[in-house]
Order: C-alpha cells, then sequence, then structure tokens
C-alpha cells in the first residue's frame, strides 16, 4: 500500500521543537507491506542535514513545503499574538500548493495521512481517497482543563487570551468532515470529548507508542540516595500540580536523607534552592544530548502533572526504561499500567509524601512494581504493535 504523509512537523526520533516523535516511531515501525512518501512543513525548523539522517532511518523520501506566509511572518516579526485575532487557529491556514497536490494525485497514493490538528485545508486539496487524521489530541479538551486550573487564574489576560482560543477551536472541531475520514487519538478522554463536540465522526483511540529505551538497566534503588528525577519545563503542564507538592516536601525534612531530586528542564532554580534549604541534596539539568542516557541514572521519576491530554513522552519513556513512575492521574492516563502495580498514581500532596515515606523500606516492593511497569509499557505500547494499529485503520475508511 502506498501512502502519503503530510504532516506539520517534521518526524524525528525524540521531539524536535514540537511533539513530532510519534509520527516517526509510527513510520519507523510500520508493516513491510507500505510504501511511504512525506510532506512536511517543517513547523518545527528541522535542519536539512538531520533531514537527510531521517529519511535513511525511515526509507523514505522526505519534501520540505512552505507554510503560509502570513503565519511565517507573524513568527519572524514576534507577533503571533495577534493570532487572537484569526478567526482559526493558525495551523488551519496551511495548504499545498496546487503544483504539489498535483504531483501527489500523479504518484496514485491508495490513502493519505494527515498528521497535525486543524489542517483540513489539506484534508479537502485531496477528495476521493482513503484519509486518516492523526490529531493526535483533542485541543477542545486541552483549554477545557486548562481553564480550570490555576495557570490561567495568574493574570486576566492569560484567561482571556486562552478563552478565545477555546472558543476558536471548538468552532472548528465542529467543522471536521465527518465522511471518508478517520479520527487517529492517543487518548480514551480526547476521543470522547471530540465526539461529544462532533459526533458524527468516526474516532479512534490507539495507545501512544513508546519512544527509544534500553533493557541494560538494572531495577535496583540506590543504596545510598535514592535518585529522583522531575523531567520537563516548569510551565503549565505541572504549574498547579508541583506547586501543591513543594511546600510539603519542604515541611518533610525527615526524608530529605533518603532521596537526591534533579530536575531535567528549564526554569526550577526556585524550586532547587527551596529544596536545597529544606536539607535536600537537589539540582537542575537545563539539558543533555542524550535524554536516555541521563534518566537511566534515576531510580525515580515524579510527575506532577496538573494540565493535559493524550498520552505523556516522557512518562512511557520512564517507564519503558525501568523507572518507578510516580504521578498524578494526567500523568498516567491512557497508559496501560495500572496503580500499586506498575506504577504509583497520588491523588494529593500528603499521599505523596507517605508513599515517599514507605519507599526507604520497602525497596523490593516499589522495584517489583517497576519492573511491572516496564513490562506493561514494553508489551501494550511495543512500536510495532501501535503502527500496525494505525496502518490499519486505512483498511476501515
Amino acid at each position: 500500500m502506498k501512502i502519503i504523509l503530510i504532516t506539520y512537523v517534521t518526524p524525528t526520533p525524540d521531539n524536535f521543537n514540537a511533539a513530532s516523535a510519534l509520527s516517526f516511531h509510527l513510520c519507523k515501525y510500520r508493516p513491510a507491506n507500505i510504501e511511504l512518501e512525506i510532506y512536511s512543513f517543517n513547523g518545527n525548523n528541522v535542519p536539512q542535514n538531520v533531514i537527510q539522517h531521517i529519511e535513511k532511518e525511515l526509507n523514505a523520501s522526505i519534501h520540505i513545503v512552505p507554510t503560509n506566509k502570513y503565519i511565517n511572518y507573524l513568527f519572524k516579526t514576534h507577533t503571533i499574538f495577534l493570532k487572537n485575532f484569526l478567526p482559526y487557529p493558525f495551523n488551519y491556514y496551511n495548504s499545498l500548493s496546487p503544483e504539489i497536490v498535483e504531483k501527489i494525485n500523479n504518484k496514485k497514493p491508495d490513502a493519505i495521512w494527515v498528521n497535525g490538528d486543524f489542517m483540513l485545508k489539506v484534508l479537502n486539496q485531496f477528495e476521493g481517497y482513503k484519509k486518516v487524521l492523526t490529531m493526535p489530541d483533542c485541543v477542545c479538551l486541552y483549554y477545557d482543563r486548562l481553564l480550570k486550573d490555576g495557570w490561567c487564574r495568574q493574570s486576566w489576560l492569560k484567561g482571556l487570551g486562552n478563552r478565545i482560543q477555546a472558543v476558536k477551536n471548538k468552532q472548528l472541531e465542529k467543522k471536521y468532515p465527518t465522511t471518508n475520514i478517520i479520527y487517529h487519538l492517543v487518548g480514551e478522554a480526547d476521543k470522547q470529548y471530540l465526539l461529544n463536540v462532533n459526533k458524527g465522526l468516526d474516532a479512534h483511540f490507539i495507545r501512544h507508542p513508546h519512544y527509544n529505551y534500553t533493557d541494560k538497566k538494572n531495577i535496583s534503588f540506590s543504596k545510598t540516595k535514592i535518585k529522583i528525577l522531575i523531567a520537563g519545563q516548569y510551565n503549565l503542564y505541572m504549574f498547579t500540580a508541583f506547586n501543591e507538592i513543594l511546600p510539603e516536601l519542604c515541611n518533610h525534612k525527615d526524608i530529605a536523607n533518603d532521596y537526591s531530586i534533579t530536575f531535567l528542564g528549564k526554569e526550577w532554580n526556585f524550586a532547587v534552592k527551596k529544596l536545597q534549604e529544606a536539607g535536600y541534596e537537589a539540582n537542575q539539568i537545563s539539558f543533555v544530548d542524550v535524554y536516555l542516557d541521563e534518566i537511566t541514572k534515576y531510580d525515580i521519576q515524579l510527575t506532577p502533572i496538573s494540565v493535559g491530554t493524550g498520552t505523556k513522552g516522557k512518562v512511557l519513556d520512564a517507564l519503558a526504561n525501568g523507572l518507578l513512575v510516580i504521578g498524578t492521574p494526567y500523568a498516567m492516563e491512557n497508559i496501560a499500567v495500572e496503580n500499586n502495580k506498575s506504577c504509583v498514581i497520588y491523588k494529593d500532596a500528603t499521599q505523596l509524601i507517605s508513599v515517599l515515606k514507605e519507599i526507604p523500606y520497602e525497596k523490593a516492593k516499589y522495584e517489583a512494581i517497576a519492573v511491572e511497569g516496564r513490562k506493561c509499557v514494553l508489551t501494550e505500547h511495543n512500536r510495532e504493535k501501535v503502527s500496525k494499529e494505525l496502518f490499519g485503520l486505512f483498511s476501515r475508511v
């Protein structure tokens, strides 16, 4: 089967300036009978020399196509805030030139796969084909959760800007075509929310594939201080949930001797300082060249996510690589793990502290949970398995 992928971001092994790893792993581990050719708007600005390497990895040609020149102007002039005055989200305004559409038609593909929310103009340029749109999250659900979170209550401007975007996104999701197209999402709640917005859609939830992993890591907690990793930036996704646990961590100085805490990401200086003042060994690493090599140095990943949709790639990374993952319900949603069997889900800061107090005295119990977590993810989020499910959708259109 010959499939043309049209994507807003160029696929990369790890997320590069955008959520670009999902499409990479779906492409790389596709069934042998799938012939693939890629047209990318390169919204994540992947350098040409890297693209050439990715073409070899994916065994697929990648053609870079121009994005909307007016949207480009907003980015170049740092006036992207003007998007609030556009009728729809800016992804909507990207489309292919008539010449490129003709080229694709002349290749006589069996199906068109579009990767990126709101690329309706692109979808409408190809009539008469089997079509699948990988969203991969429901943006309306994202804004619904965000507007209820403390992040938006920091200022009326944040609240207003996000409310404007929420209305635009809902208007557009209501316009999604309901015939001859399948919608692919990596979140069950995302799928249900999308169907509430637009009941006629043929929407499917497929688990998110895990990314790169090593099976060399021996799951055995450090003998001195147990090493905790918090991965990701201090931004809207962790803002509220982290702010809830930080005071509790600082107040319970009795566990400071049992743990070291490392933040892998930016904007954590304030947290490092407060934890150090409370007696913890804490530090921040802003960037690493090889993410996998870094995360396998730790025993536990703590993931206090308060806003988000779909599946959290960094949680999958940690589970697949043998870390015990402790997190909020949003951190674990859509992942094939179960509380206290293959991960630990906490409901509030008090419960988290109780777990952290218990772990040093019950290491074997929690190491076994980490072992089961890795097993579940490597089985249920297996890249070949998930890719086969995705490409199986084309036979249903």
